[in-house]
């Protein structure tokens, strides 16, 4: 095993770090616009539910 300088390690560490959090706040950001959008197809039934009655 090489050793490698510690400044490339944290610099390898905080790249895959990015791409980590990049990913999961994507992955984030498709669970919220989902739950939005679920949320306003919800509304817009009741909505014509409650016009129905």
């Amino acid at each position: 095993m090489k050793k490698t300088p510690l400044h490339t390690w944290t610099k390898q560490r905080r790249e895959f770090g990015n791409k980590r959090c990049g990913f999961s706040a994507r992955v984030n950001a498709m669970i919220t616009e989902f739950f939005m959008f679920l949320y306003h197809q919800a509304g817009y039934l009741q909505i014509k539910n409650l016009s129905n009655l």
